[in-house]
């Protein structure tokens, strides 16, 4: 036989043998059962010497994240003021999940040459019913400053007089909560909340001014912006709701009580407290809500001194694409701790939104009584948008 053939013959063997098995790659490792005292792996081809980014390493825990959020743009007129364009909101909100109980959620604000955060929270549920929530959060005080208070939310293009010093919006505060919602029977609910945070502010400028005109600057419209606290006591806070006939289209209602207390010099002797009770009634396409609240204000056994009050009562009529609101405010605030002004308003406006993304509304807004010389009619459009 050839040395030709004796070659091929042997090239056939080797084909024809089983090939040699190859190892298969190690599975990847999986960063959530690596030892806690252990170092992070580093994702393959990424060499593992810091040069993974946080974002890339925080991708490997499969987080679920989403962006959303909302913005509006007013232009607002009067006769004794210049009209005036005022992009008031563009506020991004970022939500993350991790695992079925563990969220956490921020929102900023943005506006012309400053970023803000509103509130950075996370939610862990315990048990059905109850959620704790910590880190800077927005107070649960009546349906107002947590719940209706956004664009998207609120139909008007103007807030309640009382939203500007009896009860301040938005107000935030950083610390502990537990709150939660059950049903208590066929088309009821109760919910609730009950929070510790920093507490409240001693006002440091504003107050008592000449040019008083009611709302921000005042004693308790500084309660928003304060984040460490400047005594140990902190403040403590509840709020209890129920919701009745929820199923119904005729005859749902909401109504809440809430309460927050805390002492706001640096010394810890004065206190600040606030009662709260806000009710909301369904009737087809008409809405009825309102809210009231009664602040306090002193030291020792006076600390319980009625200060400032105020409420709101609105009626809102809809009929997609279209809603009409009419609303009545009453604020009695204390400029500089001094005399009662009495502060009334009666509002209307109407809407246009064709869905949840866009709407646009027009207001104007009338000053009633002699306890406001000065004041005069305003009027106000507002573009709304949410992404």
């Amino acid at each position: 036989m050839s040395a030709g053939a004796l070659s091929l013959i042997s090239l056939l063997a080797l084909a024809a043998a089983e090939p040699t098995p190859v190892p298969a790659p190690a599975p990847e490792e999986d960063i959530l059962s690596q030892p806690s005292d252990g170092p992070m792996p580093a994702p393959t081809g990424v060499k593992d010497d810091g040069d993974i980014r946080f974002g890339e390493a925080l991708s490997l825990l499969k987080l679920e994240a989403s962006w959303s959020g909302y913005g509006d743009i007013n232009f607002t007129w009067g006769p004794h003021t210049p009209s005036s364009f005022d992009a008031s909101h563009f506020n991004p909100i970022l939500l993350a999940r991790v695992g079925d109980r563990l969220s956490a959620e921020a929102e900023l604000e943005i506006s012309a040459g400053s970023i803000g955060v509103e509130y950075v929270i996370a939610d862990f549920l315990v048990v059905p019913g109850l959620t704790v929530r910590a880190g800077r959060f927005i107070i649960p005080i009546g349906q107002y400053n947590e719940v209706l208070h956004p664009s998207f939310r609120w139909n008007m293009v103007s807030k309640p007089l009382m939203f500007e010093e009896v009860v301040p919006s938005t107000w935030t505060g950083t610390g502990l909560q537990a709150r939660g919602n059950m049903a208590l029977a066929a088309g009821t609910r109760f919910e609730y909340a009950l929070y510790a945070f920093n507490g409240l502010a001693e006002n440091k400028g504003g107050a008592g001014t000449e040019a008083y005109e009611g709302g921000d600057g005042e004693v308790l419209a500084s309660f928003r912006s304060n984040l460490p606290d400047n005594n140990s006591d902190k403040a403590l806070g509840a709020r209890v709701g129920f919701s009745l006939l929820g199923d119904q289209t005729y005859g749902a209602t909401k109504i809440g009580f809430s309460a927050v207390s805390g002492a706001f010099d640096a010394a810890g002797l004065e206190r600040a407290s606030i009662v709260d009770v806000d009710l909301s009634i369904r009737l087809g396409a008409l809405t009825l809500r309102g809210e009231a609240a009664q602040n306090y204000l002193g030291k020792g056994a006076e600390a319980f001194t009625p200060f400032e009050k105020g409420f709101y009562a609105q009626a809102i009529v809809r009929f997609d694409p279209f809603n009409v609101s009419a609303r009545y405010d009453f604020a009695q605030e204390r400029p500089g701790e001094g005399a009662p002004v009495n502060r009334r308003q009666a509002a209307a406006s109407i809407g246009y939104a064709p869905n949840n993304l866009w709407g646009i509304r027009a207001e104007v807004a009338l000053p009633l009584g002699a306890d406001q010389p000065n004041s005069s009619p305003k009027l106000a459009t507002m573009l709304n948008f949410s992404f």
